[in-house]
Formats: structure tokens, sequence, C-alpha cells
């Protein structure tokens, strides 16, 4: 089981977003920053304004993370290469070298 900080900085309903509900903390969606990043950056303009704070809330997950992360993506839309789990969590979890494996699981809907 992956071990992660107590508040998990990432998530909300951003296009691409990755689950980690195998893991020691809240999911993405049920944090405290992850709830504030979904409330905060509602409105803004995604590119420039809402996806580095995303970005950077991400890359702080990542780096917090050790043992093995599961990841499950959607096996209908696949992953996006300009998304944040391409640019930007999954090269940290790999950087990462607390991260023994990680696991993907693909969810058909």
């Amino acid at each position: 089981m992956a071990r992660v900080s107590e508040d998990w900085p990432a998530g909300g309903g951003r296009p691409g977003r990755t689950s980690w509900p195998d893991i020691a903390s809240p999911s993405p969606e049920v944090s405290r920053t992850g709830q504030r990043l979904t409330r905060t950056t509602k409105s803004l303009d995604w590119r420039s304004q809402a996806r580095p704070q995303w970005e950077q809330a991400s890359k702080r997950f990542a780096q917090g993370a050790s043992g093995d992360v599961h990841v499950f993506q959607n096996g209908s839309r696949g992953v996006s290469l300009e998304s944040i789990w391409r640019g930007t969590e999954y090269p940290t979890l790999v950087a990462n070298r607390n991260v023994n494996n990680i696991v993907y699981h693909v969810i058909v809907n």
C-alpha cells in the first residue's frame, strides 16, 4: 500500500485526473488541498492559471508517495500526452526512490 502525506494535494474533476483509492490518505477529491483547489480554480483559465496550481500540488503528492502506488486510468479515453499525469505525476513518481512499483489498473466503462 502506498503511503502519502495526510493532505493529498491533487485531484478534482479536471480532465485526465487519476484516482488513487488504494492509499493510506484521502483520495484527491476529498483531501483538503484537492477540495480547496477545486473550489478556487473553478472559474480560472485552465491553461494559464488553474493548471499550474494543479501541477504543483500533483508534484508534491508524487514526491511524498512511497511503497506501491496504484494508478487507476480510464481505458475508454486513454491518457492524454498533455495530462498532468504524464507531464508531472508519472516522472516525479519514477524519480522518487521511495516508490517501489507503479501498479496500473485500467477501468473500462
